[in-house]
């Protein structure tokens, strides 16, 4: 997959190279070294711990198979798997706007009575201010080129909050603490958006937990996940959403949230 310019991937992809760089330094092998091991030309490990090349699922298993740390392969696949899901979401985004994308997402919102979400880059559609939605969806509107049409999807968007305080409908959210420090718009706008989270948090279908950022050792895994009930599973960040095709990416989810749920602070 090709290095996207967009700011969420990019960065999804720096927070992977990084994780892979410190998984090298911590087994004290040089990036020759390592190059030498896993039988190729250093420039590949210098492109990949710079972002500059994305590294495939084999690539990951052999750099962690050559520095004793494969038991950070699931995670690490987990990450690169949900920033290739936002760049085959640009490339699906309808050329006509985000307004149908997000009015085609909201049924599936209605019908869903238990919403769980992991989430490392932005806050979720769902807990967004509509400042927030309008920098967040202005940026992606202006990296597409896509008509401006980005007041009526946040007011699309913006539904999802009257389905959280309905009652009728359970939401589990937990957030990396990037999440909360990632300035999406301006000072002003996050402001708002944080002051939200805290009015939201009292709110009884409502479960809001934080990961601290030290001592994390899956912060690789940056974009979100979300699991519904009763059938449906979508791989979700700010600034894309995407219903994931692949076998057993229910299962992965499942599998990694209770050991970020342990760690996490909740609201309340």
């Amino acid at each position: 997959m090709p290095i996207s310019p967009s700011s969420s991937v990019q960065r999804a992809r720096e927070q992977l190279a990084e994780r892979l760089r410190d998984i090298r330094l911590d087994a004290h092998l040089t990036a020759r070294a390592l190059s030498a091991a896993a039988g190729w030309h250093e420039a590949k490990t210098s492109r990949i711990e710079s972002a500059k090349k994305a590294p495939s699922e084999d690539d990951i298993r052999t750099w962690c198979r050559v520095c004793g740390a494969e038991r950070a392969v699931p995670d690490l696949i987990a990450a690169s798997r949900s920033a290739d899901s936002m760049y085959v979401e640009w490339r699906r985004l309808q050329p006509a706007g985000m307004r149908r994308d997000q009015e085609n997402r909201l049924p599936l919102h209605e019908r869903t009575k238990v919403l769980k979400a992991y989430v490392g880059t932005v806050v979720p559609g769902f807990l967004q201010t509509p400042e927030y939605a309008t920098a967040l969806l202005s940026a992606i509107r202006g990296f597409h080129g896509t008509p401006d049409d980005v007041a009526d999807a946040v007011a699309v968007r913006m539904q999802r909050k009257r389905l959280v305080q309905s009652g009728s409908h359970r939401y589990i959210a937990i957030l990396e603490e990037a999440v909360l420090r990632q300035v999406i718009g301006d000072a002003e706008v996050m402001a708002g958006q944080l002051s939200y989270l805290l009015e939201a948090t009292p709110l009884p279908a409502l479960s809001l937990g934080v990961i601290p950022c030290p001592g994390s050792p899956s912060t690789a895994m940056r974009h979100g996940r979300e699991s519904r009930r009763p059938s449906t599973l979508s791989n979700s960040s700010a600034s894309s959403r995407k219903f994931l095709p692949c076998p057993g990416a229910g299962r992965a989810a499942s599998n990694y949230a209770p050991a970020r749920l342990r760690i996490a602070g909740w609201g309340g």
